[in-house]
């Protein structure tokens, strides 16, 4: 009886031990870090930080830094990747993406630099430049080279009742402007630049498509008029709300003749 007792204890004891040490070599990982403003080299106290397994397993931790900068994260699973992000109020958006630590270390230091944001405040309107229009699709994208791969450079947003955006954490740069809206004309806009720390004020019109109808008809009653086509360039590809038109007729068909070929009602 005493031997059973003795084995039975043994095991449970076996037991014990291996389920702390597996659990043990499963989360055995910290991270400790720091955020810094990415120009001043100073702390950033009350960022948010976060951590995530990039496989979507164990392994999800938050936390905001203190008066130092520093956060850390502990019971962190080993040989995973991992995706990190952080925020700041007045910051640009951190993001990094699958990286990873050696499985056969139990510390590891990162140090997150945040850059002063950039924002941008559009008002949309209708063409006469008045009316707020609602639930505008307002996305904005980097054009050339972006600067810091960690940063968030794309953003999406829609206009509100009183017809405004406004776009905050914008890394510096130059961005590209699409504005669309159900019944209105697309409005691309180019080249807009933003620089660290500063905002940007906008106000675009956005413009119903147009058309033009109209009868060709021989303005001499023996000119003989057997087909025509009609073509309408736009001047400015660009910005098709902006652009100028050119009514181009194209007659084919037609007889010689020395008087006036054809007269336009609308």
């Amino acid at each position: 009886m005493k031997k059973r007792v003795f084995l039975w204890a043994w095991f449970a004891g076996v037991l014990f031990l291996w389920v702390t040490f597996a659990q043990a070599a499963e989360q055995r990982l910290v991270i400790k870090g720091k955020v810094i403003d990415g120009n001043s080299m100073t702390p950033v106290p009350g960022a948010f930080v976060e951590i995530e397994n990039a496989s979507g397993g164990s392994g999800y931790s938050r936390d905001h830094t203190d008066q130092n900068g520093e956060f850390t994260f502990k019971n962190l699973p080993t040989g995973v990747s991992f995706n990190t992000y952080a925020e700041k109020e007045g910051y640009t958006s951190y993001r990094r993406l699958y990286w990873g630590v050696d499985r056969n270390k139990e510390m590891e230091s990162v140090v997150v630099k945040l850059a002063k944001e950039a924002v941008l405040q559009c008002r949309i309107t209708t063409s006469d430049k008045v009316t707020p229009i609602t639930r505008a699709r307002v996305t904005m994208k980097p054009m050339g080279w972006r600067r810091d791969r960690n940063a968030v450079y794309e953003f999406e947003r829609e206009s509100g009742d009183n017809g405004q955006v406004k776009i905050d954490k914008i890394p510096s740069g130059a961005y590209e402007l699409i504005i669309e809206k159900s019944g209105y004309i697309r409005e691309r806009l180019t080249n807009i630049k933003f620089l660290t720390g500063k905002m940007k004020e906008m106000d675009v019109a956005l413009y119903r498509p147009a058309s033009i109808s109209g009868r060709l008809k021989p303005a001499n009653t023996f000119f003989k008029l057997l087909s025509a086509s009609v073509i309408l360039a736009l001047t400015n590809t660009e910005s098709p709300s902006l652009a100028s038109t050119i009514l181009l007729w194209v007659i084919t068909g037609a007889e010689p003749t020395t008087t006036p070929l054809v007269t336009v009602t609308q």
